[in-house]
Formats: structure tokens, sequence, C-alpha cells
């Protein structure tokens, strides 16, 4: 996970988490509308119009050059413009909200916190950061086992 190495807040981890699945959802959607309904629909005809009609049917735009006018076919659009709607708003969710620090919890495990949170928000623990690299050698800790040469 990103937010584990390099970065200690959510502000570029989650963001990146919801694009990589709308990015994985499109291609997904696309590949089943392309084996549902290629033969079917003239102007369907290959993968990249698959994938214009997932992304119009996601966005709500629904352009109508690319119709699918069965009963099935319908219950699918709308299920593309609901997932749309909701990927769509968890997105937002993710970029426009308040970053959070990631630190473990040491006695109920949470480890989503506000940036300058001192006290667990699920059971009122104490946070304690994780010791990682440089701050780990300085320190004297040993490393973890199962990580470095040998484990």
């Amino acid at each position: 996970m990103l937010a584990r190495g390099r970065f200690d807040d959510t502000q570029v981890e989650d963001p990146t988490k919801s694009l990589v699945t709308l990015v994985t959802f499109i291609f997904f959607a696309a590949g089943l509308t392309q084996a549902l309904f290629i033969g079917d629909y003239p102007k369907l005809n290959n993968f990249v119009d698959a994938i214009y009609f997932v992304v119009a049917s996601l966005t709500t735009t629904g352009y109508g050059d690319i119709t699918i006018d069965t009963a099935f076919g319908r219950l699918f659009s709308v299920a593309l413009m609901l997932t749309g709607i909701s990927l769509f708003f968890s997105i937002a969710q993710k970029v426009f909200g308040a970053p959070q620090k990631i630190v473990a919890c040491s006695a109920c495990s949470l480890d989503r916190h506000e940036p300058d949170a001192q006290f667990c928000k699920l059971c009122g623990d104490r946070l304690v950061a994780a010791l990682r690299g440089r701050a780990r050698k300085a320190r004297g800790v040993p490393p973890k086992a199962g990580f470095g040469k040998g484990g």
C-alpha cells in the first residue's frame, strides 16, 4: 500500500485507489458489454465502442448513438449508471475530504485518524507512530522480523 511506505496520510493513497478502481471497473464493464452485446447491435463493433458506451453510461451522459434496447440491456445500463454515480461520489469524497494519517492504534487496530490526533477516536488509547527506516536505526531498534536478508 502507498501509505505503508512513503506516505503517512491518506491524501495520496485514497484518491489513487479510487481512480484505479474506476479505471478497472470501466475496462471490466467494457469487456462485459462487448461479451454480452457485440453481435446484436450494429454500432457496438469493437472494444473502443464498448468503452465509449460504458463511459457514456457511467457519466449518465447517454448520447444515444449506441443504445441497447432490450430489457436486459436497459437493466445493464441502469446498473452502470448507478455504479458510475457511486464511484464518482466516492472519488469526490476522497479528493475533497479531510486528509487522515495512518497510525494503527495498539488497542483496537483502527488505522485512520485526524492529522493532529494524539488519541484513538474509537477507543481513546494513545497513538504511537511506528518507527521506520532511519528513526529505527537511530534509536537502536532492531529491524522487524521477516524483512531484509535471511528472513
